[in-house]
Formats: structure tokens, C-alpha cells, sequence
């Protein structure tokens, strides 16, 4: 699909939900492509950026099968097709924790997962509407690169893009950059529903430009802000991959810069047509939830008081106190444990809620800190 929705092709819009960042490396020149990028190294862009790129979103995303980004004390950020369910577990800053609620709004394809505990340094909200030419930073758990795509079909020498490639095992974290190009906001009847940024993977766009593939579901994006800090603007949602050769020929998906002369399918045509767009428009389109737009619905979750209460780790640095929540410990309710890093000089901590609970004395296991409690 292209633009807002292109219509007639809902079926060929794949939903990003296994693995894979692809990135975009250097000039349309097979060779220079091939020798830069061809051999799909699995270790680039697999650590923080740095330079004018650093603090860009990195730190905020989990660790884990799934990709989703931290955005309050105790909630996530992730996609709703991903039917993530309540017990999920997934590491952050150095620490386990597990999903108690998962909740959406009424329409769109955002969700956020709740947990127990605190996680701490969430990542601030992208809440201004002036995303357009905005870089994006992207994040995505990870494919590695597939065979490459040449082009025109059937016997075409130039590089059109790669193929989907196989998973990395575990999956690994990537980041590249991109940038809002337009915006797609439903009306009734359309078949997708929900508001959206729109971006672009082309031959131009600088040696980083990213677009999301199987497996970037629920990936942050984020744009520096006027006060200089990195927000969440976007969550990865579906990208335009899946394309055919001939009409009857098998399908293949693939990050394609250049889509001219493969077929797409069309719902209106009910098969498989050559795009009449693709000569003026080639490049391929990637959608995200912009966050923008449900700013008011998920503060609204903020402010919800848990469906299930939890013991508060509290510390001071005398036992008379004054005691404050920590910042950073998780509650694993189903074992009955709170565990956070160790304090750097002496602490003496107590637990406090709606439920009177009582806290067992701590066991250092693995650098945590781990509390029973009843």
C-alpha cells in the first residue's frame, strides 16, 4: 500500500510482527550496495548509536523476544496485532519483569502493557503535531538480510532491494533512521483503522535509512524535540514487502527501494496488477501509530489505578528514614518476589500498598537483590 492506505491493497500491507530492521546503505550501485551492506553483517547497528544520534531511543527499548518501549513507571508501548498477553516476561535495565494488563484504544493498532514494579528513566512522549521531515530513529528486533532483489523481472541486473532473511537467534535489537514523509488518519468504513506516520525506504536518505520488516512489530521511532531531548513519536506498525515476479509467479517479500515492475496485489482487482503509481512513486512505504494523536488516551492509563494491587518497594538511608520509592525494582506476583540492583552504600527498605504485606529478608543472587514477600 502507498500513501494513505492505497486503495485497493489492504491484503498486500504486512504486519511487521516477527524480526528484522533493514537498512539502506550507500548509492543505488549494485556493487557498492553488495560491498557495503550484501553481506548482511548481523552485527551493524546492534549496539546504541552515538554522536549526534545518541540517546535516540536505544536505552528505552526492552530486552526480549518482542519489541515494545518503556514510556511511564509502569507501562509499555507495543503493537496491538501482536496479541501480547498478560504473564509475558522481558529484561529492562538489567532487571526481569512481567505484563499484568494489556489494554488498547478503541481503534488504531497501539497498545500498552502494564506491569508491577517501577522501571525507571521512561522515555518521554513525542506529544507536538509537527512531525512532518522530522529524522526518525527506528528500532526493531532482528532478520538478517536476504538474498538481493534484482530488477526489472525476469531477467533484471539492477538492485531493487533484499529479500527477508532468516532470524537471529536470540533476536537482537537494530536501529537505523528515516523520515515522516506523510500522515495517514482513518475515516469510517476504511478497513485500517487508527492514525498513522508515513514513511519511505528509497535509494536516497543517507547511509542509515532503516525501513521495518517481519519482526519490528511494536518497535519505538523517535524524534529530537525542540528542548533537545529524543521522544516517542511512533510504534512500528506494517510496511509494504510482499510482491510477485508475474501474476501467476510465487510470492516473495522483501524490502524494496525500487518496486517498479513487480506486481502487487490489489483487493479491487481481487489479483495480482503492476501499480500504476509505481513509475512516479517507487519506493516502498512503512506506517507507525503516531503517538501524537492518543497522548490523552494513554495519560488516561497513567492515571488508572492498577487492577492488581502490588507491594511498593521503599528505601532510605537510615532505618528512621525519610523512606522513598526505588526507582527501578520489579514485583514478580506470581512468585512472590521484589528484586532490584543493590544500593551503592547502605539502605534499609520496607514495603507499602493497599494490601498490608510483610517482606522477607533479601538473597543476592546473579548482582539482584531479591525479596520474598506474603
Amino acid at each position: 500500500m502507498r500513501r494513505a492506505f492505497r486503495p485497493g491493497s489492504v491484503s498486500a500491507l504486512l504486519l511487521a510482527v516477527c524480526s528484522g530492521l533493514w537498512l539502506w546503505l550507500g548509492i543505488p550501485a549494485p556493487l557498492l550496495a553488495i560491498t557495503l551492506f550484501g553481506n548482511g553483517d548481523p552485527s551493524y547497528h546492534t549496539n546504541a548509536p552515538t554522536g549526534t544520534l545518541a540517546g535516540s531511543g536505544w536505552q528505552w527499548e526492552v530486552d526480549g523476544g518482542f519489541s515494545a518501549t518503556v514510556i511511564g513507571p509502569h507501562y509499555l508501548a507495543s503493537a496491538r496485532h501482536m496479541n501480547l498477553q498478560p504473564g509475558l516476561g522481558f529484561g529492562y535495565h538489567g532487571l526481569p519483569y512481567r505484563v499484568i494488563r494489556v489494554v488498547s484504544p478503541d481503534t488504531g493498532d497501539l497498545a500498552l502493557l502494564e506491569v508491577s514494579g517501577v522501571m525507571d528513566n521512561p522515555a518521554p512522549l513525542y506529544t507536538r503535531t509537527n512531525e512532518l521531515r522530522k529524522t526518525m530513529v527506528l528500532h526493531g528486533r532482528g532478520t538478517q538480510r536476504g538474498d538481493p532483489v534484482y530488477g526489472p523481472p525476469p531477467d533484471g541486473t539492477t538492485l531493487r532491494g533484499w529479500n527477508w532473511g532468516s532470524l537471529d537467534v536470540p533476536p537482537r535489537l537494530r536501529w537505523g533512521t528515516n523520515r515522516v514523509e506523510d500522515f495517514y488518519e482513518s475515516k469510517p468504513g476504511d478497513a485500517v483503522t487508527g492514525s498513522y506516520l508515513i514513511a519511505y525506504f528509497s535509494s536516497r536518505g543517507g547511509a542509515d535509512l532503516g525501513t521495518i520488516t517481519l519482526g519490528d512489530s511494536g518497535g519505538g521511532a523517535f524524534i529530537k524535540d525542540t528542548d533537545g531531548r529524543w521522544k516517542l513519536a511512533g510504534v512500528n506498525f506494517a510496511v509494504e514487502a510482499q510482491f510477485r515476479t508475474a501474476p501467476d509467479a510465487a510470492d516473495f517479500s522483501a524490502a524494496l527501494f525500487d518496486r517498479r515492475g513487480f506486481y502487487e496485489y490489489d483487493d479491487t482487482a481481487r489479483g495480482w496488477i503492476l501499480d500504476p503509481t509505481q513509475n512516479a512513486e517507487p519506493r516502498t512505504a512503512m506506517y507507525l501509530t503516531r503517538i501524537s494523536s492518543y497522548v490523552d488516551w494513554i495519560q488516561s492509563q497513567f492515571d488508572r489505578p492498577s487492577d492488581s494491587p502490588w507491594p511498593h518497594l521503599e528505601a532510605a538511608a537510615t532505618v528512621e528514614g525519610p523512606y522513598f520509592e526505588v526507582q527501578g525494582y520489579s514485583v514478580l506476583t506470581g512468585d512472590h518476589q521484589i528484586q532490584t540492583l543493590p544500593p551503592a552504600g547502605t539502605q534499609f527498605y520496607r514495603v507499602s500498598g493497599d494490601i498490608a504485606f510483610q517482606l522477607r529478608p533479601p538473597v543476592l543472587k546473579d548482582g539482584i537483590l531479591i525479596f520474598g514477600y506474603e
